[in-house]
């Protein structure tokens, strides 16, 4: 059973789901979710073999993919995790890649998961397109969730919402962390939906072609497969994290 917790970074909470006892897995949620509650039953599977620590991917002082890696490496820190498990997600995953490469000595696997991280050269009315027909296939309680998040951050953090939704809306249009990639040294399993609707399986090849023994896992949905089928998720993943 995952609960909420918080940890005090830099003088301010910063709330995270945990549960769960063994080594611990550190997993980074996609983008414009206000917590990884969406994965909660994935996330309660895996904190079986795992102590599972799931923050929120919000913070105030973040304007780009680099400053959240500063932002977990500083969570880290402050649980004084060693020996990391890595799971990303999406916007998420591109955080954990720059947090395997910027810190080897914590990091032992890594999974990307439908990873934001090669460039896709659409405009943003795609973008939002593309989000739009997401939302509508997400569970009304998700929808109300998700629209909470952001109406959180207009109303009450607007320089947050022009840090997490803009800035990164137009590094998402046109990012390559080809450098990133290239400095993963930890072994690493990228998970790639065959229908993913926001990066191309294609994407999945080159990231792993720059990660020297990474393997390649191709799972049957859409680039939110993992929040619709936990049990799928686990079975994708556990072979690879208990090895």
């Amino acid at each position: 059973m995952l609960t909420e917790r918080h940890v005090l970074i830099n003088g301010k909470k910063a709330y995270y789901l945990a549960g769960g006892k063994g080594s611990p897995l550190l997993f980074l949620h996609g983008w414009l979710l206000p917590s990884a509650a969406a994965y909660r039953k994935g996330l309660e599977l895996l904190a079986m073999h795992f102590r599972v620590y799931a923050p929120s991917m919000i913070s105030e002082h973040a304007a780009s993919i680099h400053d959240y890696e500063e932002y977990v490496r500083v969570f880290a820190r402050a649980l004084k995790l060693k020996g990391i498990v890595v799971i990303g997600h999406s916007f998420g995953a591109a955080v954990a890649a720059d947090f395997a490469a910027e810190n080897p000595g914590l990091v032992r696997k890594l999974v990307l998961v439908d990873a934001l991280g090669m460039p896709v050269n659409k405009p943003l009315a795609w973008w939002l397109v593309t989000i739009g027909r997401k939302l509508s296939s997400f569970r009304a309680s998700r929808i109300r969730a998700f629209f909470a998040g952001l109406l959180f951050m207009v109303l009450f953090a607007p320089h947050m919402w022009k840090k997490k939704v803009f800035n990164i809306s137009m590094e998402m249009t046109k990012a390559d962390y080809s450098s990133v990639f290239r400095k993963v040294r930890c072994r690493t399993l990228v998970v790639w939906a065959d229908r993913d609707e926001m990066f191309p399986m294609s994407h999945a090849g080159r990231i792993a072609s720059m990660i020297k023994g990474s393997r390649i896992k191709v799972v049957k949905g859409t680039h939110d497969w993992l929040i619709f089928d936990p049990d799928g998720f686990y079975r994708a993943v556990i072979g690879f994290l208990k090895q």
